[in-house]
């Protein structure tokens, strides 16, 4: 079961202390705040959270894209190692993650980006044994902009006790996609993590 928690846990999405500031590849870190930049976006990182090196991120998104990439349509386009902006946790299955990447070419909606995302999750979760989930799609407006969530929870097929919830929150920005992710397993976490993400978009 651990192997198997790994595994889903990778196909979602070195940690250290931030210091007075760190440059990052997208932006930089003065403090406990990530100032992005790519656009005019800030985010507290949250006391008693470490931040997600983007060697470590990368590693994982390659690991996740290496599962999923044979549900990926032929006319879609997937990048093994997105623009990671920032990221931090408490742990592998509690934290938050985000990215601005090109949205390309495509005439393709965000309502059928959202379900793109979504039926992608469930393609690559209906080939691992030994969990079932389940989905909820919804949008939200966030400060002036509208997000299209897919929300997953991941059970123990055996127990049915809920392994790990994500949420997964996608906006265009410009011509970019900016997408961000939450995982959580207690709802103290989530709201946490939520509200400060809500925080920095107001």
């Amino acid at each position: 079961m651990k192997n198997l928690i790994q595994t889903f846990i990778l196909i979602l999405l070195i940690s250290c202390t931030p210091k007075s500031e760190i440059i990052t590849k997208n932006g930089k870190i003065k403090g406990r705040t990530f100032y992005c930049d790519k656009f005019d976006w800030s985010i507290d990182i949250p006391e008693g959270y470490i931040v997600t090196s983007l060697q470590e991120k990368e590693d994982i998104e390659e690991l996740g894209y290496n599962a999923m990439i044979d549900e990926i349509p032929e006319r879609y386009e997937v990048r093994e190692n997105r623009p990671h902006l920032i990221g931090f946790e408490i742990d592998e299955f509690n934290g938050f993650s985000s990215s601005l990447e090109p949205f390309g070419s495509t005439n393709m909606s965000m309502e059928e980006h959202q379900k793109f995302v979504s039926n992608l999750i469930k393609k690559t979760y209906s080939k691992l044994e030994g969990i079932t989930f389940e989905q909820e799609l919804s949008t939200e407006n966030i400060g002036k902009r509208k997000f299209y969530n897919v929300k997953t929870k991941i059970f123990n097929q055996e127990t049915n006790e809920l392994i790990l919830t994500q949420v997964i929150l996608n906006t265009k920005i410009d011509s970019g996609l900016f997408s961000s992710s939450i995982n959580y397993k207690s709802e103290d976490v989530f709201e946490k993590l939520y509200d400060n993400f809500k925080k920095s978009l107001n």
